[in-house]
């Protein structure tokens, strides 16, 4: 990126003619670029010492209170474009901000949902998930399993890596292929590292649970949770964390969920029909689970934009609800 500021960009996103239509700029919670978590997975700030690209605050060294500017830039090649009119393009471009939660946590049964969620879909395998040698700096090989190491194929004995960096566990877990397969992730690690890196006493001791969970819940410490000013939970952007089994009918009580993103997971069974009869979820993405059974239909004034059901295994085509009620 061109431009007086671009020593203040902290990630970088290209998208191609190839691409969907409607891009949305996904929070990336491995590598810190994102501005609502500020501390919910370790390193996942963007200034102070605890910062993956360390800078100073505006104010203080606690992310929570900083404050500052956030650079966008977008460009476009119209020649890469041969239906493009005279070379230019057109787009619509949306912002959405969402004020922080100011105290009072999130609404109970919300919350509830949220650790059904968490404990049936994810902690049976995460309980499994293999610790090496947590003595070790949070994004080193050799500290504990992480998706990204597996899906890089960093734990196969045939994976070269820097002798500085070279994994030393393989008698503890290794693997031999198809490491990019997201039904064949063993372990979830939707918020582990919160689970292990908020006790600043002992980086060695893992948490009985997330601690964003815990009280009146806190989703500033809910990698993949986004909630209104009032602690509401709009959004889930839970994609391939190897969730698996089937989704808690509790799953209704989130009332103001306006985005639903699960795809790449290895979810079964039938999706719960109060999703399709919410009044509010603009945005639904199951891609590549295991669902199954009938398709449930929109509510007639579903506000239902975008809908992807694909590479699942329900039994019958789509209903002919879809087409009538959403998407619009």
């Amino acid at each position: 990126v061109d431009g007086q500021f671009s020593a203040d960009y902290n990630g970088y996103n290209y998208f191609t003619r190839e691409s969907a239509t409607v891009y949305t700029f996904e929070p990336d919670h491995t590598h810190g670029r994102d501005f609502y978590h500020t501390a919910s997975e370790g390193t996942n700030v963007f200034c102070g010492e605890g910062a993956l690209y360390p800078r100073d605050c505006v104010v203080g060294t606690d992310p929570a209170i900083n404050e500052g500017w956030a650079y966008l830039t977008l460009r476009s090649l119209a020649d890469d474009y041969d239906d493009a009119e005279s070379g230019v393009l057109t787009a619509e471009l949306t912002f959405t901000v969402l004020q922080r939660t100011e105290g009072g946590g999130i609404p109970l049964p919300q919350l509830r949902a949220l650790r059904e969620l968490y404990e049936s879909t994810c902690k049976p395998s995460q309980e499994q998930l293999p610790l090496f040698d947590l003595s070790k700096p949070p994004l080193d090989v050799n500290r504990h399993w992480t998706s990204e190491h597996h899906r890089a194929g960093r734990y196969s004995f045939e994976h070269t890596l820097d002798p500085a960096e070279t994994y030393a566990h393989q008698a503890r877990f290794n693997t031999s292929g198809d490491e990019r397969n997201y039904d064949t992730l063993p372990y979830c690690e939707w918020l582990f590292a919160s689970r292990l890196d908020s006790n600043s006493s002992d980086p060695t001791a893992v948490l009985p649970g997330p601690p964003g969970l815990d009280g009146a819940g806190d989703c500033q410490q809910l990698a993949g949770v986004t909630c209104d000013h009032n602690g509401n939970v709009v959004e889930l952007d839970l994609n391939g964390l190897a969730l698996r089994g089937e989704l808690p009918s509790s799953i209704a009580d989130l009332t103001s969920l306006e985005r639903l993103a699960i795809s790449n997971n290895q979810l079964s069974g039938q999706l719960p029909p109060a999703i399709f009869s919410s009044p509010v979820l603009k945005r639904l993405d199951v891609t590549h689970n295991h669902f199954s059974g009938p398709i449930p239909c929109p509510a007639d004034d579903s506000p239902l934009r975008q809908l992807d059901l694909s590479q699942n295994e329900f039994a019958v085509g789509l209903p002919g609800c879809l087409f009538v009620a959403a998407p619009r």
